[in-house]
């Protein structure tokens, strides 16, 4: 059977329209809940040549191992140490780069939404961050995940962190991304 260029343009034209009624159908947040996958810091680990932060699915057993800075791992690493299940806190006297941009956007009336690993370019992850100013609408920023991650876990109450999961499905891996004796969890090596 031989498709005319005609006809594959209805059958396309169709589809597209199909599509758009599913999609228009679902709510802003079921559509996102479908283009993204939500994950949280599983742990942090240093294996001696770099730093890496471990995004692991909330609903499933995916994890994505992002390397990143020494500066970045700080932030994170304190972060998490602000929000220990025992209750006790680490106070800091005077507020670092990533608590200096939250007070920023508080002053502005801006609020962090989501954060979104967006893609994985020549060994490059992408970002963005999405913001809700007051009587405006969202605002979407360019990232490094690093840095993302670190706001949205510095933030007195912590915000989703997604990933595409088209990411996820490309670069996403099962089980434990290394064995423990090559890396050294770094949860409880905050040096100030």
């Amino acid at each position: 059977m031989r498709l005319t260029q005609k006809t594959l343009l209805c059958a396309l034209t169709f589809l597209a329209l199909v599509y758009l009624a599913r999609v228009s159908g679902k709510s802003q947040a079921e559509r996102r809940a479908g283009d993204f996958t939500e994950v949280a810091i599983a742990t942090m680990l240093d294996t001696g040549d770099e730093s890496l932060v471990i995004l692991k699915e909330t609903q499933g057993e995916r994890y994505l191992a992002i390397a990143i800075g020494d500066p970045e791992t700080r932030a994170i690493l304190i972060g998490m140490e602000q929000r220990r299940p025992d209750g006790r806190t680490l106070r800091l006297e005077r507020p670092l780069t990533h608590n200096l941009l939250l007070n920023i956007m508080d002053k502005l009336g801006a609020r962090l939404d989501r954060i979104v690993v967006t893609d994985l370019k020549n060994n490059t992850y992408y970002a963005d961050i999405y913001l809700k100013a007051a009587g405006s609408k969202e605002i979407k920023v360019d990232s490094r995940p690093s840095d993302a991650i670190a706001l949205a876990i510095t933030i007195e109450k912590p915000i989703p962190i997604f990933v595409s999961s088209g990411l996820m499905a490309r670069a996403g891996k099962k089980g434990l991304p290394m064995p423990e004796s090559d890396a050294k969890d770094r949860r409880n090596s905050i040096r100030l």
